[in-house]
């Protein structure tokens, strides 16, 4: 086997100069890559930490909004509740007035006709007064005879009846 001498030294002296290089290299190294790699190590654990803590605030807003959605329904209905409840009792109230005002415009009502049947009472009496006092100026002046005297009288009480019904 014919190992070349100059080749092994050679080897040796890279060997050495590796090593030594490798020894250079830890001490002055070791410590800065070392600190690096424990700060990145802390850094990675306290985003870790940070994000659990997030999703943790992030899981008790979602309850406590969801417990606020829920008192949101409740309180929804409730003033659904209490709307009805309104709308029910201004209903009555509309109803109360409206039956208040049409008894109101009812006896109106009944009171003009009042009023009304009472002028044609008078007027009819009017008109009697009229038809008698003619009755009378005819029976003098014709200075009447029965049968003229029962001619008037049925004349009369025609224009009587006449009257009577063309009025009402």
């Amino acid at each position: 086997m014919g190992f070349d001498m100059q080749l092994v030294i050679q080897s040796a002296i890279i060997l050495v100069n590796v090593i030594v290089l490798v020894i250079i290299l830890a001490k002055v190294l070791y410590k800065p890559v070392s600190s690096y790699l424990y700060a990145r190590k802390e850094r990675i654990a306290k985003q870790l930490a940070d994000a659990e803590n997030a999703l943790n605030e992030a899981q008790k807003s979602q309850e406590w909004y969801e417990e606020k959605l829920k008192g949101v329904d409740y309180e929804r209905s409730e003033l659904l509740e209490i709307s009805k409840t309104k709308a029910l009792r201004e209903e009555q109230k509309i109803i109360e007035e409206a039956k208040v005002e049409a008894e109101r415009i009812k006896q109106k009502a009944l009171l003009d006709i009042q009023v009304e049947k009472e002028r044609y009472m008078a007027e009819m009496k009017r008109q009697i007064v009229e038809i008698s006092s003619l009755i009378a100026n005819r029976y003098i002046d014709e200075k009447i005879d029965e049968k003229t005297q029962n001619r008037l009288l049925d004349e009369a009480i025609k224009d009587l009846g006449d009257a009577t019904w063309l009025k009402q």
